[in-house]
């Protein structure tokens, strides 16, 4: 059959879009933008608390290998003044392990990229002047911001380091690694500073003291007080979704730990598990 002009389609009074026509359609846009964006957001908060998890691992990974070659014991400074991760570092690298020995001095500034092991992706970058809740205290971290000497004068615990994980410091004083619970008891966790003796009977803070609150604990200064005579609420930060942190235990295994779960895990032989409650 032969195509004719008159065949067509007739395209006299189609009309333009109406104002609500386009409105209804820059609405649907906005909300899957929206949901969008929610979803991006999600995705990123579940990678970097991945990351984290892997890296605490490694670290799991790390204390068995160095308790191995010290008869089960784990001990937390050389006696030049180096911290955990100057023990630690040689364990994280299997080249450099083979190469490194005591006498060639601190290990990280030996070992390329191993530092970036101790700290969270949520909390790699150093504190700065103004951040969080302390001002006597510059170089204790936050949920979002790491510990280190990077402000303030340098000690000999730090060794000029910065970091987002903090030890269990019961740890040294076990006979073993293992003599305690091992799949119970927490080695490293997110914290603000480098080590703490938890003890669980404190309770969880009252609401007079900063950043102690769910509403608190979300808004970036997350940190509980240094000066707070618990160690377990250095622990007590919002670093990832959902009020959370992550911990590896001795033998290895690490796992997301909601913060009112911290006062129920087994820190040492004197551990009262106890039931807190945030406040809202």
């Amino acid at each position: 059959m032969r195509y004719t002009p008159a065949m067509r389609p007739s395209v006299i009074g189609r009309g333009a879009f109406s104002l609500i026509e386009l409105l209804v359609v820059i609405s649907i846009i906005a909300v899957l933008a929206s949901m969008l964006m929610g979803a991006v957001k999600l995705v990123r908060e579940s990678a970097i608390s991945s990351t984290c998890q892997s890296q605490e691992r490694q670290l799991g990974l790390a204390l068995n290998a160095y308790a191995g070659e010290f008869e089960g014991q784990f001990r937390t400074y050389f006696a030049t003044g180096g911290c955990w991760m100057d023990l630690m570092a040689p364990y994280l690298d299997s080249e450099a392990r083979t190469k490194w020995t005591p006498a060639m001095g601190n290990p990280l500034a030996l070992i390329p990229g191993v530092e970036r092991i101790f700290s969270c992706p949520a909390a790699r970058q150093p504190r700065q002047p103004g951040d969080g809740p302390w001002t006597t205290a510059p170089e204790v971290g936050t949920a979002t911001r790491a510990w280190g000497n990077h402000i303030s004068a340098a000690t000999a615990t730090f060794n000029n380091h910065l970091g987002s994980y903090g030890l269990n410091d019961w740890l040294i004083t076990l006979p073993t690694i293992a003599s305690f619970r091992p799949s119970e008891m927490p080695a490293w966790g997110d914290s603000v500073w480098l080590k703490a003796k938890p003890r669980n009977g404190a309770g969880f803070p009252t609401p007079d003291q900063p950043g102690t609150t769910a509403a608190a604990l979300q808004t970036g200064t997350e940190s509980l007080p240094w000066t707070d005579t618990n160690e377990l609420r250095q622990f007590c930060i919002s670093r990832h979704r959902g009020l959370t942190v992550n911990v590896v235990f001795v033998d290895g295994h690490a796992s997301s730990v909601r913060l009112p779960e911290l006062w129920n895990l087994m820190w040492s032989p004197l551990s009262q598990p106890q039931a807190v409650v945030i406040p809202r």
